[in-house]
C-alpha cells in the first residue's frame, strides 16, 4: 500500500500574515489535489491534528516562519527534531499548543510520519486582521507552487 501525504494548514487567520498557512490549504483545496495527498485546515487546533496522522508517511506542514529574511521569504525545511523548527512564528499565536509540542506528541503516540517537512513564508504583519499582507498575499502563488512540488517529489 503506498503511503499517503497530508498537507496541513497551521496558523491563525485572526492575525493577518500568521494565518498564511491556512489560507495556502484552503487555495489548494479549492483546485483539487493529486491522488494520494489530503489536506487539512489545521489552524490554531494542533492537538486535533494528532488524530489525522495515523497512515501518512509524509506530513507536510504550512506556516508562517521568521527566518530573516524579507517578508514574503518561501523556505523549506526538514524537521527531523524540535530544534529545526525555532524559527516557526509562534510568539503572537492564539494556539493551546504548538507546532513543535504537537510533533513531539505525535512521535510519543507513534503517528508521527517518517516524513515531516516545513514549508513556510516569512510573515510582514501579525497584527490583528483576517488579510494577508500585500507582500504576502503576492507571494502566495509561489507558496502554493513550492507545496505542488513537494507533494510531486
Amino acid at each position: 500500500m503506498e503511503k499517503r501525504t497530508l498537507v496541513a494548514g497551521v496558523g491563525n487567520v485572526l492575525l493577518g500574515d500568521e494565518g498564511i498557512g491556512v489560507h495556502a490549504v484552503r487555495a489548494l483545496m479549492a483546485r483539487g489535489l493529486p491522488g494520494g495527498v489530503d489536506a487539512v485546515d489545521a489552524g490554531t487546533a494542533l492537538d486535533e491534528l494528532l488524530a489525522e496522522l495515523k497512515g501518512y508517511g509524509k506530513l507536510i506542514l504550512v506556516d508562517a516562519v521568521r527566518g530573516g529574511g524579507r517578508p514574503g521569504t518561501l523556505y523549506r525545511m526538514e524537521i527531523r527534531s524540535r530544534g529545526d523548527l525555532a524559527g516557526v512564528a509562534r510568539p503572537l499565536s492564539l494556539h493551546e499548543f504548538g507546532v513543535a509540542e504537537a510533533l513531539d506528541q505525535a512521535r510519543a503516540l507513534g503517528v508521527l510520519p517518517a516524513r515531516v517537512v516545513l514549508i513556510g513564508m516569512e510573515p510582514e504583519c501579525l497584527a490583528p486582521g483576517m488579510e494577508l499582507s500585500k507582500t504576502c498575499a503576492l507571494a502566495l502563488p509561489g507558496l502554493i507552487q513550492l507545496i505542488l512540488a513537494e507533494v510531486a517529489g
